[in-house]
């Protein structure tokens, strides 16, 4: 896409930066500095005694991360993550902030260098920037590039620290000082930015966050400890990847609070509660304290912090979703923020967020110290309840909140993997998501930017076409490969179900020509056999499935997936050589799976095929192999390779014999799938064959567990000790509740209906709204064994398509009540 192709976000801004003396000088500070923070500062004057003036709006932008205050008042933590060479500005009307007389506006900006191998999974990790502009009545009043702005470096942030995790950057660790602080207000030294080069600019539709404060007031422990500096930690295996990490580095918080244990020191402190605050006694000489808070639930957001300390020293901020099975904060990746404090108050709030509902706060040398305030901003997505669910089962109901809370915290900018660890905007995890946000929140925006994003990367720049496995991000050149080639595939598969539910045909017309280089780019490695052949760099499923004896020469599954993805491109775009390749693609799929490895079986007979296939040069026959997986196969059936039916004695080998509570002993010849992401599949797979009462099953057997022991979200993996209980693609188990039991599926505005497909399975009612472009549709049914009744209001243009259950089709007629209004157009 080119400049021209979009309007123009600023009226007269242009970026700017630090006045390096040349571009040696700024190359050499991005690879020495992990991380660097800026700070631009601006007033607007506003005449004494005006009873009032015009609405005030600033549009700002920056690379990588700004913060905006007015008047020392945190605003607005930004900008939307995009792709490489571009920027999203935000548009904020600050009239509130602002008063009679002199105004402060200051905006911290924190730009992240490659001193670590140029390696990360949340960001572009691109040169800093700034861009901002002001108006006033519509009249621009302030703006970079066109009026004198000052700039000042934050040296308080240590510039090199332990990462935060495998594909986040550096930690947060502050010498703080008033510096860090009066700046905002315009009293400290500052140098003038100078013109740097512009991004282009594109607009931020989807919500902001709320920054709503959730205070950490339920203390759950205290006590007094020590750092045992002769105990052995192993490292993170990430840290290894620092060059001289223990050269290079002053300290290591995440290692000191690692190495604290707890220890019995009569007489030397309590902890007492006070009209000021939490006063923490006795943290000096060689014992530190420590209080522990559970809020009762994750947030995400950034941690702030309002203190006394009697001395200077140091506070480590623990902050944690989970708990060990021993009830102990679990250290899987670096969740320590360190803050040198003066003696005195001091007030700080964090700029990387994080994902909380354990804070656990060491002061080490700082004597007494009253703790007025613990609290975390709000940065996840906002929640406008424009869909809702209930159901009679109150444990079906707490799973779909469960799955909606997970979709939340994993929803902001983009659509994440994890809120924390990763914030990495991961294809195939995203087609699930999407789905999650179209359904339960009722919003495409967030979906609309995340594709875009991928769309807008130059597929001369990536290998043969394709797309990222995770953006935006940086992994220095994506030519030699651009990850997992297989989630190319899912990223079209969620693109033409996004063009469906909203009807953005200029969204799809507009990156034609970037869906034509992808699938172009496909055709290099379709080999002899007319299928991927040799196709690299493969996925399927965290198990077995992965593994080259099951996907080489020629994956079954990536190839199902592809011809799939090829169909619905073709039917998208009015391709019907798309179509036609798919469907070739599928047919000689069919032909050598329909068979069992001797050829002989009949296909009703037939229990299994293999992951991957071999093909003879020299007679040109494909034949399979010995390996078969559940992914691969959920994977290979999700994607149409055989209907529901047609090969019966599979059909009852997917459903009573594998998954995660089989009703038979599974057989030790198929690899169990993961819940990454063969689980997830096996689940739409099971809802999409009819078996809701099989999906409930499995659901419970994972989920239960889950509920029990974690956060009230749900998890990348089975096992208690994985390092993400909030994991975004699982809010698709919301879905299949409010799609299968409640039977509202998400409308499709491309043809402009919505289908109504309950199933009953044990419930007595369901009910549950959504939001369409014209209105909200309700559903609501009851069932009582000997009667049925359904409820349903359809928004104006949009037909329905009912299909009842089979509990109801054996009813009477006359004990069979439809009740459905088409809503009016205004």
């Amino acid at each position: 896409m080119k400049q021209t192709d979009f309007a123009p976000m600023f009226k007269v801004a242009h970026a700017v930066w630090w006045p390096f003396a040349n571009a040696e000088e700024a190359e050499a500070l991005k690879k020495a500095e992990a991380v660097s923070q800026y700070g631009f500062y601006n007033t607007l004057e506003l005449a004494d005694g005006e009873e009032s003036f015009g609405k005030t709006v600033i549009r700002l932008t920056a690379q990588n991360v700004y913060r905006l205050y007015v008047n020392d008042y945190f605003v607005m933590h930004g900008p939307a993550r995009t792709a490489h060479g571009y920027a999203r500005v935000d548009e904020i009307d600050i009239t509130q902030y602002l008063s009679e007389g002199v105004n402060h506006i200051a905006v911290e900006v924190m730009a992240y260098g490659d001193c670590y191998g140029q390696y990360s999974n949340d960001c572009t990790m691109e040169a800093g920037s700034f861009t901002c502009e002001i108006d006033m009545d519509e009249n621009t009043v302030l703006a970079t590039g066109r009026d004198e702005w000052k700039m000042c470096k934050l040296p308080q942030r240590a510039p090199r620290t332990d990462r935060i995790s495998h594909s986040r950057e550096a930690a947060e660790v502050y010498y703080l000082d008033d510096d860090y602080f009066l700046w905002r207000l315009g009293l400290v030294s500052y140098v003038t930015p100078v013109p740097t080069k512009d991004l282009i600019y594109l607009p931020h539709e989807a919500l902001m966050p709320t920054l709503e404060k959730h205070s950490y007031t339920t203390l759950v422990s205290s006590g007094a400890c020590r750092i045992d500096r002769e105990m052995e930690v192993p490292q993170l295996f990430y840290l290894k990847w620092s060059p001289d990490y223990n050269k290079s580095f002053a300290e290591h918080p995440l290692d000191d609070c690692r190495r604290t244990k707890d220890v019995f020191a009569p007489n030397t402190g309590r902890v007492v509660r006070t009209e000021d605050g939490l006063c923490i006694q006795g943290a000096d000489g060689d014992t530190d304290r420590y209080v522990m808070f559970d809020s009762g639930e994750s947030f995400v957001g950034f941690i702030g912090i309002r203190l006394f300390a009697e001395k200077a020293g140091v506070v480590d901020i623990v902050h944690s979703e989970m708990l060990s099975p021993e009830g102990d904060i679990p250290y899987a990746h670096n969740i320590v923020t360190r803050l040198h404090v003066q003696a005195g108050e001091t007030e700080f709030v964090t700029m990387e967020a994080s994902i909380a509902r354990y804070l656990k706060v060491f002061f080490r040398g700082t004597g007494d110290v009253v703790l007025q305030d613990l609290y975390l901003l709000d940065d996840s997505y906002p929640d406008e309840h424009a869909s809702g669910f209930q159901c009679s089962d109150e444990n079906i109901t707490r799973l779909y909140n469960a799955a909606k809370k997970t979709l939340i915290l994993n929803t902001m900018d983009i659509f994440m993997d994890c809120p924390e660890r990763e914030r990495g905007g991961w294809l195939c995890d995203s087609f699930w998501t999407a789905r999650a946000a179209a359904l339960m929140l009722s919003d495409h925006r967030v979906e609309k930017e995340f594709i875009e994003n991928f769309l807008l990367t130059d597929p001369e720049k990536i290998f043969h076409g394709f797309f990222p496995e995770v953006y935006p991000a940086h992994k220095g050149s994506y030519m030699p490969a651009p990850g997992i080639t297989t989630w190319s595939f899912w990223l079209m598969c969620e693109y033409c179900e996004f063009v469906r539910r909203t009807g953005d045909i200029e969204f799809r017309d507009r990156f034609r020509e970037r869906i034509e280089a992808f699938v172009k780019g496909t055709k290099d490695f379709i080999g002899k056999s007319n299928l991927l052949q040799h196709f690299p760099f493969i996925y399927i499923d965290g198990s077995y499935a992965n593994g080259n004896d099951y996907t080489q020469p020629i994956s079954t599954a990536a190839n199902a997936l592809y011809a799939h993805m090829m169909m619905e491109l073709g039917s998208l775009y009015g391709r019907e050589d798309w179509i036609a390749e798919g469907e070739a693609i599928r047919t000689i799929l069919r032909d050598v799976t329909g068979n069992d490895r001797s050829g002989e079986r009949l296909r009703e007979h037939i229990e299994r095929f293999s992951d991957n296939l071999n093909y003879n040069e020299e007679n040109g026959m494909l034949s399979q192999t010995d390996k078969a997986s559940e992914g691969g196969m959920c994977t290979a059936l999700w994607s149409g390779l055989w209907e529901r039916g047609e090969m019966p004695s599979l059909d009852r080998m997917i459903r009573d014999c594998l998954g995660p509570a089989p009703f038979y002993a599974p057989p030790s010849t198929i690899g169990r799938s993961a819940l990454f992401i063969g689980f997830c599949i096996r689940l739409d797979l099971l809802a999409k064959w009819g078996q809701i009462d099989t999906m409930l099953k499995d659901m419970w057997a994972v989920y239960g567990p889950q509920l029990r022991e974690g956060p009230g979200t749900l998890w990348e993996h089975f096992e208690v000790t994985n390092s993400s209980r909030c994991h975004g693609f699982e809010g698709h188990v919301g879905v299949l509740l409010m799609r299968e039991l409640l039977g509202l599926n998400i409308p499709d505005r491309l043809d402009r209906t919505i289908k109504l497909t309950p199933h009953v399975n044990g419930l007595r009612w369901a009910r549950g709204t959504h939001t369409t472009d014209t209105g909200v549709v309700s559903l609501d049914w009851k069932y009582d064994g000997d009667s049925f009744l359904l409820r349903a209001s359809i928004p104006a243009g949009y037909t329905y398509e009912l299909v009842l259950p089979n509990e109801v089709k054996g009813l009477d007629p006359d004990k069979v009540t439809i009740e459905i209004e088409m809503q009016k157009a205004e």
